[in-house]
């Protein structure tokens, strides 16, 4: 199998050249990317810092050999104060400290990437960068990776507490991280999910919330909207009774949109 197929795939998923759709239904027009401001979310190649190893200036890309820094559960205490959302916060910077062994901890946005899989479940967003990581969530704590989902069918937004461990890896470390196990490689066929041989930074939670999304059935024909929106009040109820908790004073970022 030719090497370069596995990068060639992830930037084809980190542009959102690949989507998921309903078998029945007509997929609408693309969702906006999420920002935290009322204006749309800058594009990740408008820093001028440069990107953190494991990524590119175009947002993420991935890498083909991991790193080899400490992972999330080999991690002490935490470096200093709890860094908010805000212009203030650059991804890239806060990943390149967390190499030098400054793991700051940081509340970042998070949101499910519009793919069909083989990348990482969840984007981070802050003060107008976007990266896409590997998020490791330790025992106790519900996986917001669980509720994967087409944006295209709801949108939810994730406030998450974490920090960078200035690794980047693959899916195969991720899942040994994550689970405590190996991945079964014989149940992951050659061509099912080329994009699990790239690598990504990985992001260890602390705690996390959900915005749920205002309007999910934004931009569908009329006489599907009502389809979408049982469907995702059904996706939020059983992440309510999964334990998942709405998060307080965090605005979607549609409801600079539909006036709520």
């Amino acid at each position: 199998m030719r090497r370069d197929l596995p990068h060639a795939l992830a930037v084809i998923i980190a542009f959102g050249g690949l989507s998921c759709r309903k078998a029945d239904l007509t997929s609408p027009p693309p969702l906006r990317a999420v920002s935290t401001s009322p204006t749309p979310a800058p594009s990740p190649t408008s820093s001028s810092r440069s990107s953190p190893r494991g990524t590119s200036a175009e947002g993420g890309l991935a890498v083909k050999t991991p790193t080899r820094q400490v992972g999330c559960d080999q991690l002490g205490a935490v470096a200093s104060d709890l860094k908010p959302i805000g212009p203030e916060l650059d991804l890239a910077v806060l990943f390149e400290q967390a190499e030098s062994g400054n793991h700051k901890l940081a509340r970042v946005l998070a949101e499910h990437p519009d793919s069909p899989g083989g990348d990482p479940d969840l984007l981070l967003r802050a003060g107008g960068s976007a990266m896409p990581s590997y998020l490791v969530f330790p025992a106790g704590v519900l996986r917001a990776s669980n509720y994967r989902r087409s944006p295209r069918q709801g949108l939810t937004v994730y406030e998450v507490v974490g920090r960078f461990s200035g690794r980047v890896i693959d899916y195969y470390e991720w899942y040994r991280s994550q689970n405590r196990k190996e991945v079964d490689r014989a149940s992951v066929g050659e061509n099912a999910y080329l994009g699990y041989s790239n690598a990504w930074t990985e992001f260890c939670v602390q705690s996390w919330c959900f915005v749920p999304d205002p309007a999910p059935d934004a931009g569908w024909p009329p006489d599907q909207r009502a389809e979408i929106r049982n469907a995702y009040a059904e996706h939020v109820r059983l992440m309510k009774a999964d334990g998942a908790k709405v998060c307080s004073g965090v605005r979607h970022p549609k409801q600079h949109h539909v006036g709520k």
